[in-house]
């Protein structure tokens, strides 16, 4: 038995970019038995061939959808975005602006500080996202 150990981390870099402690204490490990390492592999496969339906079916990439999904449910910046989704700032820059090519959501200054610029979701964007979650059970699972 092989058995694979998670590390979660507590650490926040959304702001500086450089590790910071969070409320939430120290890092912890979630551990995951695995008798065959091999599943990972499975997974991996499983993750690319529903990137691969997910640019046919809706001309989305998967980072992408997962960014319309965090808009749609709360207005956000770019930074707290990225802090969710654990993407860079530079990759999230690079999908937001794809995502607004495709008038699926807009950049806004922020009502309180104007030196803030917060993401919305369009009106197109609310109809992809609600497409998607309505064909979304048509996925076969990537556990299988």
């Amino acid at each position: 038995m092989f058995i694979f150990a998670i590390v979660v981390s507590s650490k926040d870099t959304r702001k500086t970019g450089r590790s910071q402690d969070t409320d939430q204490g120290p890092d912890q490990y979630q551990v995951v038995d695995y008798t065959n390492l091999c599943r990972v592999k499975d997974l991996v496969v499983s993750i690319y061939r529903l990137e691969k339906r997910l640019r046919t079916q809706y001309g989305l990439t998967l980072n992408e959808i997962l960014c319309l999904c965090s808009v749609s449910r709360l207005e956000q910046s770019p930074g707290e975005l990225a802090g969710e989704l654990q993407i860079s700032g530079s990759r999230i820059s690079r999908i937001l602006g794809s995502l607004e090519k495709k008038g699926l959501v807009q950049r806004r200054f922020s009502d309180r500080d104007r030196r803030s610029v917060l993401l919305r979701i369009t009106s197109d964007g609310k109809k992809r996202i609600s497409r998607i979650r309505t064909e979304g059970s048509a996925f076969p699972s990537l556990m299988g």
